[in-house]
């Protein structure tokens, strides 16, 4: 008997040992599920370095007057060109708040930009955590960006409740979250909150089926459709600087 479970033991040890080299997020993963860690205690794995190093290579040569976007996923899989000249994607799959916040001192060229466009806060409200710390991160965020670059700071879209059960009562969370995000943006004079999502919703107040991937959460290319054209006329509202102030 202990012979079988010592064999088994060595077998579970070699199979985790394989799947944290196939996956470096795993370990992650595992110590958000069990709570463990709270999301902006984990390391972000490989990927997630090597995705900032590239960003902080060529942030040094991006041009003055740029629309810099950053974000999660919604951000990275953006045709950012789509929206306005010159941009930079500095969106990264499954970032959170909290990961947002810790690399932003990366993007010098925020100070030498024409806008900012930030979409974050699906992986906070999908790892379940607390809305009061999500709004400290965001307002972290907004303190961070200089008071005479206009910053367009989007709501959390909807997500399809119809597509699993594991969505089931987030969009009355994240509904929360955005009355919370609007008011806190109201507080920045150079905040532009950015709602789009009556306009990716349905009439249940899920992300309506022809504008996701089939899971629940992604846009698609008729959703981005939509986004890209919410952006380019925000966009095109606002001057191209905001005088200097003080005020917060």
């Amino acid at each position: 008997m202990k012979k079988k479970i010592g064999i088994l033991y060595i077998i579970s040890v070699h199979f985790f040992l394989v799947l944290i080299l196939v996956r470096p997020d795993i370990a992650n993963r595992l110590y958000l599920k069990f709570r463990i860690l709270k999301s902006n205690e984990v390391d972000k794995g490989e990927y997630y370095r090597k995705i900032s190093l590239y960003h902080s290579v060529i942030d040094k040569n991006v041009p003055a007057d740029s629309v810099i976007f950053i974000g999660d996923s919604h951000i990275q899989m953006l045709t950012v060109s789509a929206v306005a000249d010159k941009p930079v994607n500095y969106g990264i799959s499954g970032d959170t708040t909290a990961g947002i916040l810790q690399r932003l001192p990366l993007y010098d060229s925020i100070r030498r930009s024409r806008a900012v466009v930030i979409a974050a806060g699906h992986n906070d409200i999908a790892q379940r955590a607390n809305k009061g710390e999500i709004i400290r991160n965001y307002k972290l965020i907004l303190e961070k960006i200089p008071a005479d670059i206009p910053l367009f700071f989007n709501a959390v879209f909807p997500v399809d409740e119809r597509a699993g059960t594991k969505f089931t009562g987030i969009n009355s969370e994240i509904k929360s979250l955005n009355t919370l995000s609007e008011r806190l943006c109201g507080e920045f004079h150079n905040c532009h909150f950015l709602n789009v999502r009556e306009k990716l919703a349905d009439e249940t107040g899920n992300l309506a089926v022809n504008y996701h991937d089939g899971k629940g959460i992604h846009l698609n290319a008729n959703g981005y459709s939509v986004w890209i054209g919410y952006l380019k006329e925000a966009l095109h509202k606002f001057p191209k600087t905001l005088p200097k102030t003080n005020l917060r």
